[in-house]
C-alpha cells in the first residue's frame, strides 16, 4: 500500500516593510513573526516618543512590554547581540550596583577611601568622625563589600562632590588584591579617577608581627599567579607582598581596627593629599 508523504506546512514568513533608518539594521536581521513584533512595537514607540528621556532599562521595559524584565531577555537574542538594537538606541541604561559611602566634609580636595569589608568600613567611618574637620581631609569613605567593588566602581561618578583621588585598602591575600586589580582595570577602561593603594595601610599589616599571618586556603595559584596583585601595590612593597602569598598566607585588613586608628590618627590623615601636600 502506497502512502503518500506529508509535506510539513510551509513557513510563513512576516511580510516585508520598511523600517526607519533607526531600524534598518535590526529589519535586514528580522525573519521571525516574534522579531518583526518586537520591532513593530519599538516602531510605534519611537513615533510616539521622538524625543524619549534616559531612563533606567527597567522603566523602559515596563513602558514597552508591561514587564520591568523584559529587555533584559532582549539582550540574549540576536537583534542585540548582532548589535542592530542596543540600550542606547531606547534610551535606556542599566544601572550601575552603587556601594555604601559616606562623605565627610574636611579640607584640600575631595578623595574616596573604599575598604573591602564591613568592619573595617564601621571603624574607618567612626574614627574620622571624629577628627576636627579643619584638620580632616575632605573625604568619601565607602564600602567595597568585597568582589561587588569590581562592578560598583562604576557608580563613582554618582558621587557629590565628585572625588579627584580614588584610594582602596583591601586583605592581603590573594583574593583581595585581585579585587583591586580588577577594579583599578575597570576604572581605567572608563576613565575614571585611578585607583590607587594606600601604602601606608598595606604596609602596616605587611610590618605586623608573625602571628597576624593565617593560612589562605582560597590561594591555589602557582607563583606567576600572583605578579598582577603584586604589581598593584606600590613598589616598596612588592617583595614582602609576594613572600606572603608564596607562603599561601594571609593578613586581614580587620588588624588596623578601630584601636588602633584612634591610638594613630596620623594614619589616616598623613596618606590623604591636602592642601600644600601631604600632613
Amino acid at each position: 500500500m502506497r502512502v503518500d508523504p506529508v509535506c510539513p506546512a510551509p513557513r510563513i514568513r512576516p511580510a516585508q516593510r520598511v523600517w526607519s533608518s533607526a531600524l534598518e539594521a535590526a529589519g535586514r536581521i528580522a525573519t521571525r513573526a516574534d522579531e518583526h513584533d518586537l520591532l513593530e512595537r519599538i516602531a510605534a514607540w519611537m513615533r510616539d516618543d521622538p524625543a524619549p528621556s534616559l531612563v533606567p532599562v527597567q522603566e523602559r521595559s515596563l513602558e514597552l512590554f508591561d514587564d520591568e524584565k523584559a529587555i533584559d531577555s532582549y539582550l540574549k537574542t540576536r537583534l542585540f547581540i548582532s548589535g542592530a538594537l542596543t540600550l542606547e538606541l531606547l534610551a535606556c541604561f542599566a544601572p550601575t550596583l552603587p556601594f555604601v559611602s559616606q562623605h565627610l566634609d574636611g579640607i584640600g580636595p575631595t578623595q574616596l577611601l573604599v575598604v573591602e569589608n564591613l568592619a573595617t568600613y564601621t571603624s574607618f567611618l567612626a574614627v574620622l568622625r571624629q577628627l576636627d574637620p579643619d584638620t580632616r581631609p575632605d573625604l568619601h569613605i565607602g564600602w567595597g563589600a568585597g568582589a561587588a567593588f569590581t562592578q560598583s566602581i562604576l557608580s563613582i561618578p554618582m558621587l557629590d562632590p565628585a572625588p579627584e583621588r580614588a584610594l582602596y585598602f583591601g586583605d592581603l591575600d590573594l583574593a583581595g588584591l585581585q579585587i583591586a586589580v580588577n577594579a583599578a582595570a575597570r576604572a581605567e577602561e572608563t576613565e575614571l579617577p585611578k585607583l590607587q593603594p594606600v601604602e601606608a595601610f598595606y604596609r602596616f599589616l605587611l610590618d605586623g608581627p608573625q602571628r597576624w599571618r593565617r593560612a589562605d586556603g582560597t590561594n591555589r595559584y602557582t607563583k606567576s599567579g600572583y605578579d598582577a596583585g603584586c604589581r598593584w601595590l606600590p613598589n616598596t612593597l612588592h617583595d614582602q607582598a609576594k613572600e606572603l602569598l608564596q607562603s599561601r598566607q594571609r593578613v586581614p585588613q580587620e588588624r588596623l581596627g578601630i584601636h588602633v586608628l584612634r591610638q594613630n590618627p596620623h594614619l589616616l590623615t598623613d596618606n590623604l593629599e591636602l592642601p600644600g601636600g601631604r600632613v
